[in-house]
């Protein structure tokens, strides 16, 4: 093979995808040098995963842990050994991290964060403010997958509401955590984007 590179970097691809059948079929495309590949690892993940969606395919781009200051969360602190990693606002002013340590939460299905990522959270007076860049160049649908828990035990519905904007466009207009009856909640949003992602 070839590296186009200065310094060697290790590149991890993770992505999920309905079997149809009793065997897995995996290919790397000859494109301009011979692929290689160090590692592959395939595990079962249920069916929540891809409930709802037309494709049988997704490929992650980003999956983090909001508020935290330690190492990432994986295995065994989460059993489907995904990987949270922290991630750093992009508001102007500095957000500050929340930590509780919340034992009694019902996580209903196995698609929740573990409670280890949903006890850690970050806030701001006015506004949360994150930026993907790095995406591919053309134009792609994207699906935003935002997971939510109540950490003020004296808030109730209708106290925690806000707007949530994907790309400058509304997507969630007067969301309420604790709308559903439960302190932990999620929505999935959707857009076509081209370059970066701004979720505010």
């Amino acid at each position: 093979g070839e590296l186009r590179s200065s310094r060697l970097e290790d590149l991890e691809i993770e992505g999920v995808f309905r079997a149809t059948k009793d065997y897995i079929d995996f290919c790397l495309l000859k494109e301009d040098v011979n692929p290689f590949i160090s590692q592959i690892e395939l595990r079962p993940l249920p069916e929540e995963y891809l409930h709802g969606f037309g494709t049988s395919v997704l490929k992650l781009i980003s999956r983090n842990n909001l508020g935290d200051t330690n190492d990432d969360i994986r295995f065994p602190d989460d059993q489907n050994d995904r990987i949270w990693k922290r991630k750093e606002t992009s508001t102007p002013t500095s957000a500050l991290p929340l930590s509780f340590n919340v034992s009694n939460v019902d996580l209903k299905d196995s698609v929740t964060p573990p409670l280890q990522v949903l006890q850690t959270a970050l806030t701001h007076p006015e506004r949360l403010e994150f930026v993907h860049d790095g995406l591919e160049t053309d134009d792609y649908e994207y699906s935003v997958f935002l997971h939510f828990l109540e950490l003020n035990g004296t808030v109730r519905a209708g106290q925690r509401v806000f707007d949530i904007y994907l790309n400058n466009e509304i997507k969630k207009e007067k969301f309420d955590v604790l709308a559903g009856g439960s302190k932990n909640s999620y929505t999935a949003l959707n857009i076509s984007a081209n370059g970066s992602l701004n979720i505010t």
